[in-house]
């Protein structure tokens, strides 16, 4: 494998093995299920819709009933009006947040006029197509982290991969339809497929086999855009 030189924005994190790996969520009242005390981040490394649809129930003081690994519906919870006046109203449907653009797209109007977010650009200056990946926070309040990939960037270009929330932010790149070539980094493991598009819950607990596992470059964001240059 041969690796690029660092960006100058990177900052060192030591991370553990972290992986994603889908979990099927059970036809169940989760809420009842497992007890008031649970949350939506209890759901582990699943499909990033389930987690979008399961926080839209917890943020409307709904308990979330788990169709299928990717789709869910929210139900009342009792006395919710009373400690939770929204509640009373029926919650919005699942929407897809503005955290990235789909692979080839641009990013999102409205995550870029957000002081919150940041645009993520990757300019591709090596001979060989590439397949870029991320992880990033699920929103300027929500710490917890989704991995999302890929996007193709052709030799030459300069693509606005998509509008990512500020903070600490993962990503790594490899040349398309192949592991022979890759801009890796040292500074956190990630459990990705090379194969379809990714969006999924972080998680620490799955066990990924060392064939997913890449390393991927990190950096502690603060400002409104970041330029990632693929050297040859």
């Amino acid at each position: 494998m041969q690796r690029s030189k660092r960006a100058g924005v990177l900052l060192l994190l030591a991370m553990g093995a972290e992986c994603f790996a889908p979990i099927g969520a059970s036809a169940d009242n989760l809420n009842q299920k497992f007890g008031p005390t649970w949350t939506c981040t209890k759901l582990g490394a699943v499909e990033y819709s389930l987690y979008r649809a399961c926080k839209i129930c917890e943020d409307n003081c709904q308990d979330f009933f788990g169709d299928s690994d990717k789709a869910g519906h929210c139900l009342p919870k009792a006395g919710a009006a009373i400690a939770c006046p929204q509640a009373a109203a029926a919650p919005p449907p699942p929407q897809t947040t503005p955290i990235a653009a789909p692979s080839g797209q641009p990013a999102s109007p409205s995550a870029a006029a957000d002081p919150g977010y940041f645009e993520f650009k990757v300019c591709n200056r090596s001979g060989r197509t590439a397949s870029v990946a991320v992880e990033h926070h699920v929103s300027p309040s929500d710490k917890n982290f989704v991995v999302q990939g890929w996007w193709t960037v052709p030799a030459g270009d300069c693509q606005a991969i998509g509008n990512f929330p500020q903070g600490w932010f993962y990503y790594y790149a490899a040349e398309y339809g192949t592991d022979a070539f890759e801009w890796s980094g040292n500074d956190a493991k990630v459990c990705i497929e090379r194969i379809g598009q990714v969006e999924r819950m972080h998680t620490k607990t799955t066990i990924c086999t060392g064939k997913y596992l890449r390393g991927f470059h990190s950096a502690q964001v603060d400002y409104p855009s970041v330029t990632w240059n693929l050297d040859p």
